[in-house]
């Protein structure tokens, strides 16, 4: 009945604009989106009725809560819609692009875009190119007492075969698989968690990559250390592994090597969609001082207050990240996650509900706070106009 209710609704709307609809629950009145105006539809007059003024032309997706509130998805995230004034309140900053959403059981559920991935990826041909990679690739180590086996098996056969040695783990593969630093409230939980199962660990401030736990079999330090161990005999160190690692270039790979390592598409980019480029402003019209930080005064080229010092302050007590330094001394690295966004980490809020995404804390890069709040900034037009593809 709902959907023959709404394609009456469609059928009511001239067909040169664009409609976004839904219904609400109870009492069955239709809400609409058309000409950037929201309207509500009386069921016996089919009469629109305007509701407020502001303007609703950046909501891609309308639903209903079962408790008769109204949301919407726009570019700048999960927006509530009050039905009476038609004020909005941004609950959920975010930049995902969606294909849908919809409340069902008190749950929201989306359908997110797939990856823009270049046709390429998804061809025969393409299919090929992995399972050839996959057949013939060649691991490259940093050093030849760092070396990798294709199997669990040839690896501790190789252990074996060394006689006397001393086992150990690194106890952070998981997260430098994430992201080449350990955030220290999670190495810290980590250890805890070791030290209450009755392994020796060491003081949690000694460099994640250099960190090892020594432990007596080979197959709980290959299950502890996810695929990596490192052996020590009287002449050698040696790091054995059965996926890519590389301590030179602080690189962890997947878990297994298969076809699947090689899909481009499956591993597409999370920061650009499969793109390879990135849609963004022009720098000079933002930033005004690269010899100042974010937090100072004259940092930007207008006054904005952004109430980021919180986000800041975490991100670099956990270890990594400091955007209390100027921009002009931060890495390149950490430049494009300045401006970018971090997307490998977030943290909890004191009394916050692991279940409530806006009580995470996040940093979501300049450019999306400059986003977020263009309306507010006098030079509004100027900055919208300079937006521009970067690879």
């Amino acid at each position: 009945m709902k959907n023959l209710i709404k394609l009456f609704i469609c059928l009511l709307i001239p067909i040169n604009t664009w409609a976004i609809l839904d219904i609400q629950p109870n009492s069955n009145v239709p809400f609409v989106i058309s000409d950037d105006n929201l309207y509500s539809i009386d069921n016996q007059t089919e009469d629109l009725a305007q509701i407020g003024t502001d303007s609703f032309n950046d909501i891609k997706y309308l639903s209903f809560h079962s408790d008769g509130s109204l949301w919407g998805w726009s570019d700048k995230g999960l927006i509530k819609i009050d039905v009476q004034t038609g004020k909005r309140e941004l609950i959920l900053p975010a930049t995902i692009p969606l294909a849908g959403m919809a409340w069902k059981n008190d749950k929201l559920y989306n359908n997110r875009k797939t990856p823009n991935c270049n046709d390429f990826y998804l061809d025969n041909k393409h299919f090929a190119i992995e399972k050839d990679f996959a057949n013939n690739y060649k691991m490259i180590t940093d050093n030849s007492e760092h070396k990798y086996f294709t199997t669990k098996e040839e690896l501790f056969n190789f252990v074996r075969s060394l006689g006397k040695s001393e086992i150990s783990f690194n106890p952070f593969v998981t997260e430098l698989f994430k992201y080449k630093i350990v955030p220290n409230s999670i190495k810290k939980a980590k250890l805890t968690h070791l030290k209450k199962l009755g392994l020796k660990v060491k003081n949690s401030e000694l460099d994640e990559w250099k960190h090892r736990v020594i432990i007596g079999e080979i197959e709980k330090a290959y299950n502890f250390g996810n695929g990596w161990i490192t052996v020590t005999t009287q002449n050698h160190k040696y790091e054995l592994f059965t996926r890519l690692v590389s301590i030179q270039n602080k690189i962890i790979g997947t878990p297994k090597i298969n076809e699947h390592t090689f899909n481009l598409y499956l591993n597409s980019c999370v920061y650009c969609d499969g793109t390879g480029v990135k849609q963004v402003y022009d720098k000079n019209l933002i930033i005004k001082n690269e010899n100042q930080s974010i937090l100072d005064k004259d940092f930007l080229q207008f006054s904005l207050k952004l109430q980021l010092k919180n986000v800041i302050t975490k991100f670099a007590k956990e270890g990594l990240f400091d955007f209390t330094k100027p921009f002009n001394q931060l890495s390149e690295k950490e430049k494009n996650i300045f401006l970018f966004g971090f997307r490998e980490y977030k943290f909890l809020k004191p009394k916050g509900k692991v279940t409530t995404l806006s009580d995470y804390i996040q940093w979501q890069g300049l450019y999306f706070y400059i986003y977020q709040n263009l309306e507010k900034i006098d030079m509004e037009m100027k900055i919208r106009d300079s937006k521009h593809s970067q690879i």
